[in-house]
């Protein structure tokens, strides 16, 4: 059985991954505009994110249903909220 904490969890990398799939397309957009070395540079960068974020879950959730601690699954989660609060700002900034 997978905690409350390991599914917060589980969450909040599912949206920080969300987050990341729409700053690539806002990124893709500008590169095909604009056609610079820094917007291929923020493509990369969001597609090698959305990578480690989809590690990320995969390994959380093996970690749940392996059955580590909640101790763990609490430490995570603060992570996970403030990498996506992060993102959700990049975001916020990049779209306009």
């Amino acid at each position: 059985m997978v905690s409350q904490l390991w599914s917060l969890n589980m969450v909040f990398g599912s949206a920080s991954i969300g987050l990341l799939v729409a700053l690539l397309v806002v990124y893709a957009r500008n590169l095909r505009q604009i056609r610079s070395a820094f917007g291929l540079g923020l493509v990369v960068f969001a597609a090698l994110l959305i990578a480690q974020n989809g590690w990320a879950l995969w390994s959380m959730f093996q970690w749940a249903t392996a059955g580590w601690p909640d101790t763990l699954a609490t430490t995570f989660l603060y992570l996970n909220i403030v990498q996506t609060s992060a993102f959700g700002v990049l975001l916020g900034i990049s779209w306009g």
